[in-house]
Order: C-alpha cells, then sequence, then structure tokens
C-alpha cells in the first residue's frame, strides 16, 4: 500500500525515473494520490511492472472535490523511448480509477497517458477505468488553462496494448467538459486485442475510439461495445479524423473471431457512429480510414437538435486522383443494422458520402432512417456490389446540394445492388438543396440493380440514371409520382403503377420516362388504382 497526500502541490505517489521496478508480491497493489491541487498515481520514466498475484488498484482524487486542481489528474503517465509500463498475466484486475478535475494547458484528466515512444502493455484478466468529474466542480482553473478534457486511454507517438484474454471496461463521466475514451495521435497506436466496453459521457462531446493526426486504433475482441453520449454537445462512437497532420488514421475494428460490434451515439448537436473525414484532403499523404470486420455489426445513433448519422465518409475534396489519400470506410461484417434518428425533422442520415469519401458495404444491410443515402461531390458508395447479399432501405436516397457548408455539386457514384427476393428499398431517389447552380443539379451514376423479386418500393418523383432489371420488381406508390430512367437494361421485370379513375372513367398515374432501353428488356407494366 502506497498512499500519499499533498494539500498545496501535486500528489505524485510512485515515480520510477531511469530505473526499473518489479511488482512480485503475493496479493494487490494499492497506489492511493489525493490532493486539492493536482494528483498523479504513477509516474514512470523507466521500465516499471506489475507481476503480483492480486488485483492492482490506482485511484486519484482531487480533494474535496467541489473545485477543479490546479494542475492534471493522471493515473499513469510516461514519455521516452526505452519507457516500458508492462502488467502481467498474473494480475487479475488492473483498476484505475480517477475523480475530480485536473487542469492543464492542453487537457486535464488521463488515465493513461503515453507519448514519445513509451509503451504500455497489460494482460491481466481485466482491465479497468473508471473516471468520474461531477457537473458540479466549480472552474478554478488558472489563466491560460484549461479543465474540460478527459481522457480514458492517451498516447501521442506512444504504444498502447491490452492483450486478447484481457478484458477491457472504460467508463468515463465527463461532467464539465468533453470526453474521450480512446485517442490515439502522432504516429501513435492503440491495440484492444480482447472484448471491450466503452461508455463515454461528455457534457460538451464524448468520443469513444478516436485516431487522429496519423494515430491508429485497433479493437479485435469477440464483443465490443463503443457507447458515446453527450448531454450539451457532439457523440461519436468512432473517428478517424485528420486536421493538420500528413493523414493516415487507421480504425480496424473488429476480426476473424468478432461475433459482436456494437456502436452506439447520442448527441444533442451532431451525433455519428462512424465519422471519417479528411480535412483539407488534398494536402494530405495518406487519406483517413476505417475497416470492420464482424459477424454482426449495429449502429444506433440519435441527435435531439441536430444531424445523426450511422456513417459518415467525408474527403474534403473533389478532384483527387489517388486512391491513398481518399477517406474511406470498408464494412465487411457478415450483418449490419443502422438505426438513426433524430428530433429534428430532416436530420436522420443513414449513409453519407461527401466530397470524394468512399464507402464499402460488402454485407447484408439494413438500414432504417429518414434519409437512408445521402451523397454529394464526387463521393462513392458501394453496396452489395457481387450481388449475394440481402439489402433493406427504409429511407429515402439523397443527392444533395449545400452552399454553406460544401457547395459541391450533387453529383456522386451510388452502386446500389438489391439481388433477392428478402431485399428491398422503401424510398424516393431525389436531388435535395436551395439554390442550386446550373448543371450542378445533375446526376450521372445513380446505378441501381433490382434481381431476383427483389422490390423497390418508390415513395415519391425519383431519378435512375442506370437501372438493371433482372426479374426485379418495382412498386410505384402514387398516382403522383414520376419515375426518370437515364437507361434501362437487363432482361426485364414487373413495374406496379398505382392510378387513379377520375369521375370521367379515366385512369391516371405517375409518368415513367425511360430515355434509353436495351433491345432485350421486357416489361410487365401493371396498373391498378381505386375511383377518385
Amino acid at each position: 500500500i502506497i498512499n500519499n497526500y499533498q494539500k498545496d502541490y501535486t500528489s505524485q505517489t510512485l515515480t520510477v525515473n531511469k530505473s526499473q521496478l518489479d511488482f512480485n508480491n503475493k496479493g494487490d497493489v494499492n497506489i492511493s494520490a489525493k490532493s486539492e491541487f493536482g494528483v498523479t498515481g504513477v509516474s514512470s520514466y523507466g521500465k516499471l511492472t506489475f507481476n503480483n498475484t492480486g488485483n492492482v488498484n490506482i485511484y486519484g482524487e482531487i480533494l474535496p472535490g467541489d473545485k477543479t486542481g490546479q494542475t492534471n489528474v493522471v493515473g499513469i503517465q510516461s514519455t521516452g523511448t526505452e519507457v516500458t509500463t508492462t502488467v502481467t498475466d498474473k494480475v487479475n484486475n488492473f483498476n484505475i480509477i480517477l475523480k475530480g478535475a485536473g487542469v492543464d494547458n492542453d487537457g486535464t484528466s488521463y488515465s493513461i497517458t503515453m507519448s514519445d515512444g513509451s509503451k504500455f502493455d497489460v494482460n491481466s484478466k481485466t482491465f479497468n477505468i473508471k473516471m468520474d468529474i461531477a457537473s458540479n466542480v466549480q472552474d478554478d482553473t488558472p489563466e491560460g488553462h484549461t479543465s474540460d478534457l478527459a481522457y480514458g486511454l492517451y498516447t501521442n507517438n506512444g504504444s498502447i496494448n491490452i492483450g486478447e484474454n484481457t478484458l477491457t471496461d472504460i467508463n468515463i463521466s465527463q461532467g464539465i467538459g468533453k470526453g474521450y475514451a480512446v485517442y490515439s495521435t502522432g504516429k501513435a497506436k492503440v491495440d484492444l486485442l480482447g472484448d471491450t466496453v466503452i461508455n463515454v459521457d461528455g457534457k460538451d462531446g464524448a468520443v469513444g475510439v478516436s485516431a487522429r493526426d496519423g494515430g491508429s486504433a485497433n479493437a479485435t475482441g469477440k464483443n465490443i461495445s463503443i457507447s458515446a453520449t453527450s448531454t450539451n454537445g457532439n457523440a461519436t462512437a468512432v473517428e478517424a479524423n485528420n486536421g493538420t497532420g500528413a493523414g493516415g488514421e487507421i480504425v480496424k475494428l473488429g476480426g476473424e473471431n468478432t461475433e459482436n460490434l456494437i456502436l452506439k451515439a447520442e448527441g444533442k448537436n451532431y451525433a455519428t457512429g462512424i465519422e471519417v473525414v479528411n480535412h483539407d484532403g488534398g494536402a494530405k499523404e495518406t487519406g483517413s480510414k476505417v475497416e470492420i470486420n464482424s459477424k454482426n455489426l449495429v449502429i444506433d445513433v440519435h441527435s435531439k437538435d441536430s444531424e445523426a448519422a450511422g456513417i459518415w465518409v467525408q474527403n474534403s475534396t473533389t478532384t483527387e486522383s489517388s486512391d491513398e489519400k481518399i477517406a474511406s470506410v470498408v464494412v465487411n461484417s457478415e450483418n449490419t443494422v443502422i438505426n438513426v434518428t433524430s428530433d429534428t425533422e430532416g436530420k436522420a442520415l443513414g449513409l453519407v458520402t461527401m466530397s470524394q469519401g468512399k464507402l464499402d458495404i460488402n454485407g447484408n444491410l439494413e438500414v432504417n432512417a429518414e434519409t437512408a443515402i445521402l451523397t454529394r461531390g464526387n463521393a462513392v458508395t458501394n453496396i452489395n456490389q457481387n450481388n449475394d447479399k440481402t439489402v433493406k432501405l427504409n429511407g429515402d436516397i439523397e443527392f444533395n446540394y449545400d452552399k454553406p457548408t460544401s457547395g459541391t455539386p450533387v453529383d456522386a457514384t451510388l452502386n446500389l445492388n438489391l439481388s433477392n427476393a428478402e431485399s428491398y428499398f422503401k424510398g424516393k431517389i431525389v436531388v435535395t438543396g436551395e439554390e442550386i447552380p446550373e448543371n450542378y443539379e445533375k446526376v450521372s451514376e445513380m446505378n441501381l440493380g433490382l434481381s431476383n423479386q427483389a422490390v423497390w418500393e418508390n415513395t415519391g418523383d425519383s431519378l435512375v440514371s442506370n437501372l438493371t432489371l433482372d426479374n426485379g420488381i418495382i412498386n410505384n406508390t402514387s398516382a403522383e409520382n414520376d419515375i426518370s430512367v437515364g437507361t434501362l437494361k437487363g432482361n426485364g421485370g414487373a413495374i406496379n403503377m398505382a392510378a387513379e379513375i377520375g369521375n370521367d372513367g379515366k385512369a391516371t398515374s405517375g409518368a415513367l420516362n425511360i430515355n434509353t432501353i436495351n433491345d432485350n428488356t421486357k416489361l410487365n407494366i401493371n396498373y391498378s388504382g381505386t375511383d377518385n
């Protein structure tokens, strides 16, 4: 048991300075730091090993807790290329518990912070982080400092490795600012190889897993759950986001043994399940990327006052020629379900691809959102390219123009294949936006395939650049809905048009306009309706 209390200075309980310290005892290791000023449980600039046969408990607390401290609140901090902190598989539970708000010029509270080549390696049975910063803490930060950031695992050009037999549980409650559960930046790497549960609640913002400015993060356990909640700000479950760096952010979630991957985000403002953005995309050496591999992927997103998106991919360019520089998301999950809602009408978006961002979904897919797909600016979206999966889309498809935030043309590539009788799309395909400049409204690559009794239930005026019908079905649900098709090909299918019969006995229905039709395509067009 090692305890330290300081009233007017930082309480730094255990320091390893260019030396080696091993805990090989039978039983627990308890390290406690308490102070009104600031706390650091462990500060290591050498080699530190926890090899005891019990638990390790690292506790830090700002006293009495009603005000912010004057320096950091830290569980373990390390820096340097020869610096390592190791937790062996002899340890049962490795626990870090922090209470109170720290202060710094670039952050406040850190459970683990590794920088400049330092390494943190954990193989205990469980690894548990609990951070609690109360919402009623009085801001007493010195001038020029902040108290509004909290990090669970933070590394800047360091590495954090949590072993495949370790259950990781990170729980962050940041009542006066923004919380990050995992933050990797500056060519750093974080590997969470065992089952992982992340819950982060930040009053002014929350992010579950963040790779920024060259950082990378991997989670490959059998079961992975990541949840981000913010009562007053944005919430993102997973992000690969490039700011001022050269790019190369990579997040890989899941692996060959991953059964369930659950991502949740709920925010007052913007909320996203997966967000991949290249800011100033053309200036990057490598694009930000996210790759998903699992049996089941579930994404649940809700926003109270703004946009909510299941997956958002944006490259911030329109003419980039190098695929390596493109922001991208690849979903290889066997089954993907995306549910998105917003309390603001028109703001629930399932899949978003913008400004040359690229999205590939290669497994079964179900999307439930007011807008199932929104795209623009030469982005590329590929869904069921091999025509061997089940796709269910509940929501519209929008080719969007937005002058204040983008100003790019609506044109983008969407390859959507519905290839079996269980597949359907319920919605309309439209161009949206206000004051769209001339020629910015043209759509040339809305490519829809309907085969083997797959159904499109059209709910409004719609456009399709290239429609392939191979025993597919289109149900036009209203006599007021028009469908415009650039090129129709395939062996054909059924088109069922709703009609209205007027008092004069004449039937009227929406128009089906086809510019070019393949000679071998045969259509069975049916009209049905009721008296007006």
